[in-house]
């Protein structure tokens, strides 16, 4: 498969065949400063995996945890794995050398906050 049918048509096949590996409890996003961060093909959570601690509705023996910082935190981390799969999908959408390149090119020339792939992962938050 050549020409430029290939170059639509193989990124939307990788897209709905590849997924993310997503560790939590990870060190490597306070590597970065960072709650998250996705290095493909992983994406690394700093928190524990928090519905983990709960079984059937009751906290898990030895878990210590106040109701209300349960569900803001199983939020903030739902929209920090939406952030980071964004970035996943970005990946697959320019290959994965293209995204670290402009990736790294637009926080040179732009800085973070204006960086379009993270202009877009927080659009979407």
């Amino acid at each position: 498969m050549c020409g430029p049918l290939s170059i639509v048509i193989i990124p939307r096949l990788i897209k709905n065949v590849m997924r993310p590996i997503i560790v939590f409890n990870s060190i490597v996003p306070r590597l970065f400063k960072s709650e998250g961060c996705m290095l493909f093909p992983f994406i690394f959570i700093k928190s524990p995996k928090l519905p983990d601690i709960i079984v059937g509705g009751v906290v898990r023996a030895g878990a210590s945890v106040k109701w209300q910082q349960l569900v803001i935190d199983i939020e903030e981390q739902k929209k920090i794995l939406k952030h980071e799969t964004i970035h996943f999908n970005q990946c697959l959408k320019y290959w994965v050398i293209g995204f670290y390149l402009l990736n790294a090119y637009y926080n040179i020339r732009y800085g973070y906050e204006k960086n379009r792939f993270e202009i877009e992962a927080h659009a979407n938050d």
